[in-house]
């Protein structure tokens, strides 16, 4: 390789380290504080508040009466605007009506509750006398009165058998006394047709003693157990179904009983609210300021969005009061700066170069915190008659100087 190439090779690389160190003693070395800082801001008004049309209870239709024209300074306790509420009166009529009739339900419901709970044992206690009846009556049956009968149908059949058989022994002894007795011919066939009749009826009475006992004892006591054990099972379930039911229909009332109470809270607070309403509701300006229509978004301050007879809503936003006497700026500074805004003879201006203004500002708060690599402060000026105005673009500069 030639000297000379070989030359500028060595003085390439020398170049190259240099600035390396260099670079490398820049980035090490601490921070410099800063003795001006200036930043571009925007000067708002200190308070700004937004005014909105507030009718609780009312659901008709509101429009706008009056209202102060945009761009108007007013002061404290000022009337902005005034709107009509023409369904007013219609709707305290009808909100006093709506009171009474759920005052009554709520009346009538305490009344059926209070009925329904003395009246819950009466029922109970009918039921229960019925379902005691009806297992005894079961028990009863089932116990003797089943056995009973069947007894005395054994009995009505046993009676004509044996008086069958007495009266066969005694027509058998009235042949036999009167057999070749020709003296009494006349009174003897009295006697034996008579008894022989009183034979035949008897035989009569045990086919039909046999025929009831058959009845009773296959058909009619079967299905008297049966309807028996149906009573007593209907008896306890309509008990059981009693005390349920009344427990039920007693918790029905109650929470019907609470939400008409509910109601009624309800329908009271929003007739006090529409008794302490008007048909024409005033909105006035919490402090002095520039009215403005609506919001300050988009709107200079003096065209009107508002106007008599307008239609509004409940809740709407219809105007603002933005107070210029103080207008406050907040702007993000170097953390280097932030000692500027500490000392306490520290100088801040706010100035606007176009239109010749300069104003002294306060340093009113400063953040703790870095954002975006950033601080930022809270300063307040007083704009006098300077021209300086809400929205206005500023220039914002600490000075460590005097």
């Amino acid at each position: 390789m030639p000297k000379l190439a070989r030359f500028a090779l060595f003085a390439v690389c020398a170049a190259a380290l240099l600035c390396a160190g260099v670079f490398h003693t820049a980035q090490d070395a601490p921070a410099q504080p800063v003795d001006t800082e200036t930043r571009s801001a925007t000067a708002a008004a200190a308070r700004i508040t937004h005014l909105n049309l507030e009718y609780k209870g009312y659901n008709g239709e509101l429009r706008v009466k009056t209202v102060v024209a945009p761009g108007v300074v007013v002061q404290a306790g000022e009337v902005v605007a005034v709107v009509e509420a023409p369904d007013y009166a219609e709707e305290l009529q009808a909100a006093q009506a709506n009171v009474q009739a759920v005052r009554s339900r709520v009346a009538m419901l305490d009344f059926s509750l209070k009925w329904d709970a003395r009246y819950k044992a009466v029922r109970e206690q009918r039921a229960k006398l019925n379902h005691e009846a009806a297992k005894s009556a079961l028990e009863h049956f089932l116990a003797s009165g089943k056995k009973d009968r069947i007894t005395w149908a054994e009995l009505s059949v046993q009676y004509n058998i044996d008086s069958i058989e007495d009266q066969e022994d005694e027509l058998r002894q009235l042949e036999a006394l009167y057999k070749g007795n020709d003296l009494a011919k006349e009174s003897q066939d009295i006697v034996l047709k008579r008894a022989k009749r009183r034979l035949e009826q008897s035989r009569t009475r045990l086919k039909l003693a046999q025929t009831d006992f058959d009845r009773i004892t296959k058909k009619e006591l079967p299905q008297e157990e049966l309807n028996l054990q149906n009573s007593a099972e209907n008896a306890q379930l309509d008990y059981e179904s009693t005390q349920e039911r009344a427990k039920q229909g007693i918790t029905e009332l109650f929470s019907a009983l609470v939400y008409a109470r509910q109601e009624l809270e309800g329908a009271e607070k929003r007739l006090n609210r529409l008794l302490d309403g008007k048909a024409l509701v005033e909105i006035k300006a919490p402090h002095a300021g520039l009215v403005l229509h609506g919001g300050d978004a988009g709107v200079d301050g003096v065209t009107a969005t508002l106007a008599a007879g307008q239609k509004v809503g409940n809740g709407q936003h219809v105007a603002t009061v933005v107070d210029t006497s103080t207008l406050r700026i907040t702007v993000g500074i170097d953390p280097a700066a932030v000692r500027i805004a500490k000392m306490q003879r520290n100088t801040a201006k706010v100035e606007v170069a176009a239109m010749g203004i300069s104003l002294e500002a306060r340093v009113v708060s400063i953040s703790p915190v870095v954002r975006d690599e950033k601080v930022n402060i809270v300063l307040e000026v007083t704009p006098k008659d300077s021209g300086l105005m809400h929205g206005q673009k500023v220039q914002v500069t600490l000075s460590a100087g005097k």
